[in-house]
């Protein structure tokens, strides 16, 4: 064998070796407890962004988009803030939305429209 088909050989064995290990380790349940912990906010952030917008318009007629601000404990809830611009019918919605999957809390200006 020449001395390229060798470094050829050896860099190959390397990846294979590496294919290996990967493919062979076992995560450890703090490592699955984290990759839950994110998942969930993921999945809790997609879904207040899909259901708040749509109960402000039904209760302001404005259409909303992106959030000003939101905060959260990145475990039960997620709570996002919506100003309107000079066309819409509201000054300032805030949203709740919590892990069980629902709008906890919806204020319009200071009048609390939804609470749970």
């Amino acid at each position: 064998m020449s001395k390229t088909q060798q470094i050829m050989a050896a860099v190959g064995g390397v990846i294979l070796v590496g294919f290996l290990l990967v493919g062979t380790s076992e995560k450890t349940d703090q490592e699955k407890a984290s990759e839950a912990m994110v998942s969930g906010f993921a999945q809790m952030s997609r879904m207040s962004s899909l259901y708040c917008p749509k109960e402000i318009q039904k209760h302001t007629g404005s259409q909303v988009y992106s959030a000003e601000s939101t905060e959260s404990d990145n475990v039960s809830y997620i709570t996002r803030t919506w100003k309107g611009g000079k066309d819409d019918n509201f000054k300032v919605a805030i949203c709740t939305f919590a892990a069980v999957g629902k709008i906890t809390a919806l204020d319009i200006d200071g009048k609390k429209v939804i609470s749970n």
